[in-house]
């Protein structure tokens, strides 16, 4: 019968791991180390917590809080006592507020000298301070991760936005630019000129069509994702700039109210948000002699501008839907509102509006129900420094 010994065995560190542990405690400011001589010279310092001791100096002048303590390290080196330590003193230093440290005094056989141990004292308080720091970092980073999962979300939107009108808007054109070349070619086989001709004149108009809606459509994708600089604008300046420039009957009325600040914001910006709305005010009315009041009240912090016209209005089902690209409504008949035809504009200038206003933090309401009353009130709130 044989039996098995089990045995346990410790190892103890090496001098190199010793030295290694020892020096990633002293260059990260946990501890210090200070050597002294046979009678109490300061010789040697280790570690940036004892840079406030001088060297060649005695203890209690190098070291206040161990003055009068000389008596006791000697007993240390006779063997008379076995401890000696100082705790809790606060040091303060020309390069920081104060330090709370202890001292711990021993007597090195082997060397024939005293080594002093001076460590960090970690107060209640200095802990919860510590904590509520790394709490405080922890919940920014999680905000941080959270804002750039909702930008990352709003991207996704606004590429599947941009693919979705691309697939279905951009069809209709494309059908028509190939039965217009069918049409062509029929045309030809039959020896029918004219009808070439006039479908040739279809298919370039159609073309120049599709160039557009492809132009306004790259531009509606690029708002917010370039920075423009803020400079002081003249509100009223870039009102009467817009209403001069936009052609319209010659009995259509557009008269400026109120007060026009000057402001500090992103003037192409709010120029394009006015005139897409003036512009629209202008097409979808129903009549020659049509006027338009662009109103504007000063803010604390940006200005306040209505457009109201005296148009045939939208129906309150449709406030939504004219903010989508390559949609228009009748403007003979409000109720009605479909996909832009080969003739008419882009029908993108709202969805402009749209994503501009929401990239400069404005906001914009719309009031209008044809079925109590003519017209349709734009309301647009836009941020911006006052300057005058």
């Amino acid at each position: 019968m044989s039996t098995t010994s089990l045995s346990s065995s410790t190892t103890s560190p090496d001098a190199t791991s010793l030295i290694e542990a020892s020096s990633f405690f002293i260059n990260r400011g946990f501890c210090g180390l200070v050597w002294l001589d046979s009678d109490l010279m300061v010789r040697e310092r280790a570690g940036g917590l004892v840079d406030f001791v001088p060297l060649d100096k005695p203890l209690g002048r190098a070291i206040v809080a161990l003055h009068g303590c000389d008596a006791d390290a000697h007993a240390l080196r006779a063997g008379t006592r076995r401890r000696l330590e100082v705790s809790n003193v606060r040091i303060v230093t020309a390069d920081d507020g104060g330090l709370r440290l202890n001292f711990y005094v021993h007597w090195l056989e082997t060397s024939q000298r005293f080594l002093v141990i001076v460590m960090r004292t970690t107060t209640q308080a200095e802990l919860e301070a510590e904590l509520e720091m790394v709490s405080r970092k922890r919940a920014l980073a999680e905000a941080k991760s959270i804002e750039q999962a909702k930008q990352l979300e709003k991207i996704n939107a606004e590429l599947l936005e941009f693919a979705n009108i691309i697939a279905h808007d951009l069809k209709s054109p494309l059908r028509a630019l190939r039965y217009y070349a069918e049409d062509i070619e029929l045309a030809l086989a039959q020896d029918d000129k004219d009808t070439a001709l006039a479908r040739l004149d279809d298919l370039k108009r159609q073309s120049r069509r599709m160039s557009g809606m492809l132009t306004d459509l790259f531009a509606y994708a690029r708002i917010g994702h370039t920075k423009e600089a803020k400079t002081e604008t003249d509100t009223r300046a870039v009102a009467e700039a817009i209403v001069a420039s936009l052609p319209r009957p010659l009995g259509f009325v557009i008269e400026l109210a109120g007060e026009w600040p000057v402001l500090e914001t992103v003037e192409p910006a709010l120029d394009l948000v006015i005139r897409n709305l003036l512009d629209n005010a202008i097409k979808h009315h129903d009549r020659a002699d049509g006027r338009v009041v662009l109103e504007a009240k000063t803010m604390r912090a940006g200005v306040e501008i209505t457009l109201a016209d005296d148009g045939p209005g939208i129906a309150r089902k449709h406030h939504k839907a004219i903010f989508q690209p390559f949609l228009k409504l009748d403007a003979t008949a409000p109720a009605v509102i479909a996909p832009v035809s080969a003739t008419s504009g882009s029908g993108i200038g709202l969805s402009l509006v749209r994503k501009t206003v929401e990239t400069a933090g404005a906001t914009l309401t719309m009031e209008s129900d044809p079925e109590i009353q003519r017209g349709t009130t734009f309301r647009l709130r836009w941020p911006g420094r006052i300057v005058a």
